[in-house]
């Protein structure tokens, strides 16, 4: 799962949202 390898990315991601 891309949020389990890259948890950091998807924080980013809604942060950007």
């Amino acid at each position: 799962y891309l949020n389990i390898q890259a948890p950091e990315l998807t924080v980013k991601q809604k942060a950007h949202q």
